[in-house]
This record gives structure tokens, C-alpha cells and sequence, in this order.
């Protein structure tokens, strides 16, 4: 389509009016006891207008919609705390809190089709009017509770305690409790060890629950819906296509922690090491049932998720010179492993997410959560791509296979400072390593012929790379030969979309990033005797700077791509932006 028709034809716009406020007041009753409230509000209209005129492709009498978005959210809570420190050897605090979230959601608007004189975008110039309005209201009410007892500074005991009652949950169990409790110890006070190789250290574990609302708020809920559109000049009514849960429960997480935390030679080397084991029950799913049944959805309490792994941070200081030369190093690593233990009481599969490319991300029992299944090139033994005798394109096996998974198997950080007399230079390095990305902007390259690795094969025919398979009178391969086959560029390219061979468009995800450079100078105070300033500092900038390794096939994508939170989103990319590199310079003063 013409650009300039685009700019000039398809008008969109969007106006947004809001309001934030935010109001906190604390009462100290004694030196120990105090008492905190607060009160935030948002608030804000957004009016969008889109224009389409005659003639534009699937709105070819016109259109013209007008809408309207209303939101408010008000979150309200208060907190009593105690603080006890001069209790001989113990210390002591608590608090108890109550807290109200409330937040609402009202869309209304009408869509006009049929300009009667064209180009004139008015409600009183369309042949068709169909208005429409919809409301959406959730509320959470709240009370908390946390306390935490120390003994001699080294050993620590805390406990929380929630209980939340949400709108969006079945009547009778409005209601949900979860608790956490946890320790530390910090054996090197504890036991006056002093030694020069161990500065510090603390071991700590902890158990938790947490509990979830729904993300909707009507899935207990049943009945009909009113046409925008009527019959013969009569309303209608439709019911729902999704079966309620009328007992609709939380979501439960429970979870199990322990850690260390470790410092040598005098802090110059810190160690932090975490274990964890989460189990995620109770997930609120929509299932798909049979058409058959008059419903396509069931919203369902079911599903086990299992989360372990552990996460390093290691701080170091390798160089610390008299002369004012230092540098310090910073490494994350986390590695986490997903795996579905069951889901709803006969269902094995549940997809998460499907694209275009007929590639599906899914959660089945006993396999890890969120991989990527689809089909594989059908290939000989020796690993070469079998092509079809029928017209020479490449063949595809008959059935799923698991081709990746959207979880990294790691990801970490590296950090380094180096110092010297008010100068600074910083670098962060990002390393992702071991998951796949299902590209939809591959398969539509390849589908449509716009990519520039499709340039080959269409100016000349010439056979893929491959073997066909030698059959004996039967049927049955008895062996392969060279492809020999010649074809032009749409049966080499598009036939891999159209076929679905979805192999094809998973690209291995990993990513090393040099994140972050920033060169900095702080004025030193001899400098700043006779200004206004305690201090002066200077810093250039730049971020998003270069991947140092990647594997995006030159498609000009980002393997950083994110559809939206899920956690099956993260695997799939669809005409995601490169990474925007970025230069700055920062001047910040203290006075």
C-alpha cells in the first residue's frame, strides 16, 4: 500500500487526560509506636478517533469509530508499627495494616460504516451506526501482618501474614490466607570468628506462600450479552461461549528458600547464594472444550508448576592500589528450570501461546514448561533436508516435535568499575544463553518473498540442497540420492511457510550485550571551594551498545523480544524493532 495514502489517508488520534494524586501522613505516638496512612488515586480519560475513507481495504464504504476509555484506581491503606531495640539482649518489631484497592474500567463508543459523501468524517455523514459499551470493576480488601525478633544482632526470626478477599473470586471463597516465616544467622558474630580469610557470614531460609487473585474479573460469572447489532428491528441477546466457575479459587504459590551470604579477605570478595523450589497450584486457566457442547472455554482451578534454581552474585575488588587505582567487578548468574507437573484433570497439553508459522508454545505434564512445538524438516540419516519428487520443495516430518523452549537455560551480568582520582569508566555486560525465539517476522519474509536472503532461486532455477529418497516398487525407501530437482523461488521460500515447517523460523535466542559504558569525572572538592556545589560530576553515556554475539540471521531483529508479561510471550517475536542504541551526557550537581 502507498505510504503517502497511509500518512495521508489513515488518520488516527488519541487524546489522554489524567490525574495522579498521592497523600501520606504519620503519627508518632512514643518513640517505639507510630502510625502511618496513605491515599493515591488515578485517573484518566483517553478519546481515540480512527478515519478510514472510501475505498481503503476492509472498509471499503468507510469508517468512522469514536471512543471513549474511562479509568479509575484509588488504593487506600494504613500501618501501626512497633520498634523495640533496648529489650537487653533481643530486638522487636511488628506492624499490622489493612489496605483497599478498587479499580474500574468503562469503555464506550460507537463505529460508523457507509459515508454517504465521502471524505467527511462526521457521525450524521455514515449509513450505520452500532454503538457498544462495556464495564469492568474489581476490588481487593486487605490486612497484614509482619514481625521480626533478633537476638544479639546474629540471629533474626520474621514471620508475615496476609489475608486479601478479591471480588473476582467465587462467592464463598472471597477469602484467602497465606503466611511466610524466616531465619538468619550470622555465624561469624555468633561464634567471634575473626579471621582474614572469612570477614562475614550469614545463612538464611526462609518458606513462603503467596497467594492470586484472578486476572479477569467476571470469571464466576454466567448469562447473556446484548447485540450491538439487531434483527428485524429487534434486540438479541447472546450467552456466553465460556463456562464460569462459580467456586472460583486463588492461585497459591508455595516456596522454599536458602542462602548464604559470604565476604573474604577483609570485603574485598563477597559471595551470595541462593537455592529456591516453588510449586504454583490452583492456576486459574481457560481450557478449551468442544464446540459441541455450545461453549468453546472452561475456566478451571488446576495445574501444578514447578520452579527450582539457584542465583550467584559475586562482588570483588581485584585491584585496590595506594595511589587511588581500584577496580570493582560485579557477576549475576541465575539459572532456573520450569517443568509442568500436571495440569487439569484430563488435559496433558495446554497451549500457551500460537503463531502464525503453525509453531506453538505449550505447557504438557512432565515436560519442561513453555516449549516450542511444531515440525521438523524430514531429513535422511545422515541429516540431509529430504525434498519433495512432486514439485522439488523441501518435505516435512508428520508429526510434532519439540523444537526449543522460551526459558534460558542461564542469564547473568558482568559489572566492571575502574577508578583512579575522580575518573570512572563502567561497563555492564548481559549474557542470555540457551533458549529459542519463534520469529513471525521470519515466516512472513519467507512466506512473502520480502526478505533479501529469498533473492536467490528467482532469477534462476536450481535444485535445494538435499537428497531425495529411492523407493522400490512398494513403496519403501530403500535409499537416497543428490536433489537434482530445479525450482524457482516460491516453491524454495514461500512453500516453507505454507507448509509449515516450522523448524525453519525457531532461532536460537541467546544473546551476549555490552548493556552499558559510562565515562565519568567527579570535580574533586579542591575544585569547588569557591563554588556553591559539594560536589560536581560529568558522565558520558551510552547504552544498547553492541551485541557481542547473536543469532538473528541478519533479519534485522531484536533477541531481546517481548509480546507482553506471560511468561510464554517471551518466546515469541512478531515485527519486534532492532534495540535502540542511545548516547547521553549527564551533569549532576549536589549543593
Amino acid at each position: 500500500m502507498n505510504p503517502y495514502y497511509l500518512v495521508n489517508e489513515n488518520k488516527n488520534n488519541a487524546v489522554r487526560d489524567r490525574v495522579i494524586g498521592f497523600v501520606s501522613a504519620k503519627y508518632q505516638f512514643t518513640n517505639w509506636l507510630s502510625l502511618m496512612a496513605r491515599s493515591g488515586v488515578d485517573y484518566w480519560t483517553e478519546t481515540r478517533v480512527s478515519k478510514r475513507p472510501v475505498d481503503y481495504p476492509g472498509a471499503t464504504s468507510g469508517r468512522l469509530v469514536d471512543e471513549t476509555f474511562l479509568t479509575k484506581e484509588f488504593n487506600h491503606d494504613v500501618l501501626l508499627t512497633a520498634t523495640k531495640n533496648n529489650l537487653k539482649n533481643f530486638t522487636a518489631s511488628l506492624s499490622l495494616g489493612g489496605s483497599i484497592s478498587k479499580r474500574s474500567y468503562r469503555q464506550q463508543g460507537w463505529e460508523g460504516l457507509g459515508f454517504k459523501v465521502p471524505d467527511i468524517y462526521d457521525i450524521t455523514n455514515v449509513t450505520q451506526v452500532t454503538p457498544y459499551y462495556s464495564l469492568s470493576k474489581r476490588e481487593i480488601q486487605s490486612v497484614y501482618a509482619s514481625g521480626e525478633v533478633g537476638y544479639k544482632n546474629y540471629l533474626f526470626l520474621n514471620a508475615t501474614g496476609r489475608n486479601d478477599w478479591s471480588s473476582t473470586l467465587g462467592e464463598k471463597n472471597y477469602s484467602f490466607f497465606y503466611p511466610s516465616i524466616g531465619s538468619s544467622f550470622i555465624f561469624t558474630d555468633a561464634f567471634n570468628l575473626r579471621s582474614k580469610v572469612l570477614t562475614y557470614g550469614k545463612l538464611r531460609a526462609s518458606y513462603a506462600q503467596a497467594g492470586n487473585d484472578a486476572a479477569e474479573p467476571y470469571f464466576t460469572l454466567s448469562g447473556y450479552y446484548l447485540s450491538n447489532t439487531p434483527f428485524d428491528g429487534r434486540s438479541l441477546a447472546y450467552q456466553s461461549n465460556t463456562i464460569a466457575l462459580f467456586d472460583l479459587k486463588n492461585e497459591l504459590k508455595k516456596s522454599i528458600e536458602f542462602g548464604a551470604d559470604l565476604r573474604f579477605f577483609g570485603d574485598r570478595i563477597g559471595l551470595d547464594i541462593t537455592a529456591y523450589k516453588s510449586n504454583t497450584k490452583n492456576q486459574i486457566l481457560p481450557i478449551a472444550i468442544s464446540a459441541g457442547s455450545g461453549y468453546t472455554t472452561k475456566i478451571v482451578n488446576a495445574g501444578n508448576i514447578e520452579n527450582k534454581g539457584i542465583e550467584i552474585a559475586l562482588q570483588s575488588t581485584p585491584v585496590q592500589l595506594r595511589n587511588g587505582l581500584r577496580w570493582d567487578l560485579s557477576f549475576n548468574y541465575a539459572r532456573n528450570q520450569s517443568k509442568v507437573i500436571e495440569l487439569a484433570p484430563g488435559i496433558e497439553t495446554f497451549f500457551l501461546n500460537e503463531t502464525a508459522q503453525a509453531a506453538q508454545i505449550e505447557a504438557r505434564t512432565g515436560e519442561r514448561f513453555g516449549n516450542i512445538v511444531g515440525y521438523k524438516y524430514k531429513r535422511a540419516p545422515d541429516g540431509q533436508i529430504i525434498v519433495n519428487e512432486a514439485d522439488g520443495s523441501y518435505a516435512r516430518e508428520d508429526t510434532l516435535s519439540i523444537l526449543g523452549n522460551v526459558t534460558p537455560k542461564w542469564a547473568g551480568g558482568l559489572n566492571n568499575t575502574l577508578s583512579f582520582k575522580g575518573f570512572s569508566l563502567n561497563f555492564l555486560i548481559d549474557f542470555v544463553q540457551g533458549n529459542q525465539i519463534n520469529s513471525d517476522t521470519k515466516y512472513r519474509m519467507v512466506a512473502n518473498g520480502t526478505g533479501k536472503f529469498t533473492e536467490r532461486y528467482r532469477e534462476h532455477s536450481e535444485p535445494l540442497p538435499g537428497v531425495v529418497e529411492v523407493k522400490d516398487a512398494e513403496g519403501h525407501v530403500t535409499g537416497y540420492e543428490k536433489n537434482t530437482i530445479l525450482v524457482d523461488g516460491q516453491t524454495a521460500w514461500s512453500y516453507r511457510a505454507w507448509g509449515q515447517v516450522s523448524e525453519e523460523f525457531v532461532l536460537d535466542g541467546s544473546f551476549v550485550m555490552l548493556r552499558e559504558v559510562v565515562l565519568g569525572y567527579t570535580f574533586q572538592p579542591s575544585f569547588l571551594g569557591k563554588t556553591p556545589f559539594r560536589s560536581i560530576r560529568v558522565s558520558l553515556v551510552g547504552r544498547n551498545l553492541w551485541y557481542i554475539e547473536e543469532h538473528m540471521q541478519g533479519l534485522g531483529i531484536s533477541p531481546e523480544t517481548n509480546l507482553n508479561t506471560s511468561g510464554a510471550a517471551t518466546g515469541v517475536e512478531v515485527f519486534s524493532m532492532p534495540t535502540t542504541r542511545s548516547y547521553g551526557l549527564t551533569l549532576n550537581f549536589t549543593f
